[in-house]
């Protein structure tokens, strides 16, 4: 997980405000349906922000009463987005709405986030450094924002935004484990014995690597915009999970093109903006696409031909540099003559 990719806690508050403004059927997403989903017991943003369930409850009744037309802010409150942090926002936002359809939350598309709310991503985002962005990292966002609506329901209840950003502590989140690196461990990819399922699901598609970079990959072609896990898909994916593995306290069993990437200066956070298309319509699944399908069975068919017993990062990495993510690197000013000589392929 590279910077400026939330958390599935973050993501899960940012679906629940998403979805919040439109059960309410608000014209926008604001800062105020982001601090009201904070409020939640079971978010660590919560202890923060109130000291207790009574407290809680009188915040969310002044964000209640003040739904559009009342509030004073009109949450546009920005600042200069430089591309490649805008791209992420948008992103983030994209896999947030993508949770929420997946969970019933939203059939049509959410209102728009304001400005004031992007903003608040981007703050998140120089909050959390070279960290994913965690809920507290979302908080932060938020105080930063002094004429948001979000820290205008807060004078209402006189609370101070000072007193609680100093309350806040990231060090004190307890984030979900990333469904990619939870396929890594079960396939007992970190040590351990693996299960029946996961032993049949690596064996399809050639090693428990492979199978949770697929499983990153549909997550961000939901970032970039993608209706289907298409060949760039899987070199965002592999990239990915490398980080989140990293951040997750283990080490990815296979680095050996994942090193020679970093050499070459090849990340996610660069690649992003590069890769974005017209968002499709979201669905509740984003399957393999026809070239993405033929670029894992070209791997497997390398692995097949030298004999090997398992698709490594060097056979996915080689496959996808001989096929539409070659041009993709060569038009972003990476040599892709040298990426494959130091591959070995």
């Amino acid at each position: 997980m590279h910077p400026g990719e939330p958390t599935t806690d973050a993501t899960t508050l940012l679906s629940r405000a998403l979805a919040r403004a439109a059960r309410l059927d608000h014209e926008v997403t604001a800062t105020d349906h982001l601090l009201f989903v904070m409020l939640n017991a079971e978010a660590s943003t919560a202890r923060a922000l109130t000291p207790g369930a009574r407290d809680a409850g009188s915040l969310m009744g002044v964000i209640a009463s003040l739904d559009p037309p009342h509030w004073v802010s009109a949450d546009d409150e920005t600042e200069p987005p430089e591309q490649e942090a805008d791209a992420l926002v948008t992103a983030a936002l994209r896999e947030a709405h993508y949770t929420t359809r997946k969970r019933g939350r939203i059939v049509g598309q959410p209102p728009p986030p304001t400005p004031a709310l992007r903003a608040c991503l981007r703050r998140a985002f120089v909050h959390a450094g070279t960290d994913p962005v965690l809920p507290s990292h979302l908080l932060l966002g938020l105080l930063d924002l002094r004429g948001s609506r979000a820290v205008e329901a807060l004078r209402l209840r006189r609370i101070d935004a000072d007193a609680v950003a100093a309350a806040v502590d990231p060090a004190l989140d307890d984030p979900s484990e990333p469904l990619s690196v939870a396929v890594l461990r079960k396939s007992g990819a970190f040590g351990g014995k693996p299960g029946l399922v996961m032993r049949w699901l690596s064996s399809g598609v050639g090693s428990p690597v492979l199978t949770a970079v697929i499983a990153e990959a549909s997550r961000q072609a939901v970032r970039r915009g993608g209706a289907e896990v298409e060949p760039v898909d899987l070199l965002l994916g592999l990239l990915s999970l490398d980080r989140l593995v990293e951040w997750s306290g283990h080490r990815l069993p296979d680095r050996a093109a994942l090193e020679v990437l970093h050499a070459h200066g090849v990340d996610l956070p660069g690649l992003l903006p590069l890769v974005r298309v017209a968002p499709a319509p979201l669905g509740e699944s984003v399957a393999l696409g026809a070239e993405a399908r033929r670029s894992v069975n070209a791997a497997r068919l390398r692995v097949a031909d030298r004999g090997a017993s398992a698709v490594g990062t060097e056979d996915l990495v080689a496959v996808l540099l001989d096929g539409p993510v070659g041009p993709l690197l060569a038009d972003a000013g990476h040599d892709v003559t040298a990426l494959r000589t130091a591959l070995g392929s």
